[in-house]
């Protein structure tokens, strides 16, 4: 039995990094999973991409709106979408997570101002592998260091 596949991976800042700064894989499914959100220190339902090749995105709020306007709000309908997710810096010590379509809909462009307008400058994603305590990512384990 091959263990690997029971050891989750988070697509987060640093294993985005590692990665070379972009990762692009195919959608397997979206399911609800409780996620340690690290100001409240409590757990939260959040929404999981689980991709066929077993990366985890616990997608921000920019993102959720850019996949909701892209795909629609039904995420059983985002089965086998393929999509690319960018890390860039901001100018400052800061990296951020960006999404990008591999399509011709000129889709790959920044998202629009609306996207991120007003948005609070918090990670959602988790950071790190997972939880040593009890294997779950947290939701919000920092707000804008770098990885």
């Amino acid at each position: 039995m091959d263990m690997s596949k029971f050891v989750p991976h988070w697509i987060n800042n640093t294993e985005l990094l590692r990665l070379g700064g972009r990762y692009e894989g195919v959608i397997e499914r979206v399911v609800e999973q409780m996620v340690n959100n690290h100001f409240k220190g409590e757990k939260q339902p959040e929404p999981v991409i689980v991709f066929t090749d077993g990366y985890r995105l616990v997608p921000n709020i920019a993102m959720r709106r850019l996949l909701m306007k892209r795909f629609g709000q039904d995420t059983d309908t985002w089965t086998s979408e393929r999509l690319i997710i960018v890390c860039r810096s901001t100018g400052t010590d800061r990296w951020t997570k960006h999404l990008e379509f591999p399509d011709a809909r000129g889709d790959t462009e920044a998202p629009p101002a609306w996207v991120t307008k007003d948005e609070p400058d918090v990670e959602l994603d988790p950071i790190g592998a997972h939880d040593e305590d009890d294997g779950e990512p947290e939701a919000y384990p920092f707000a804008g260091r770098r990885g």
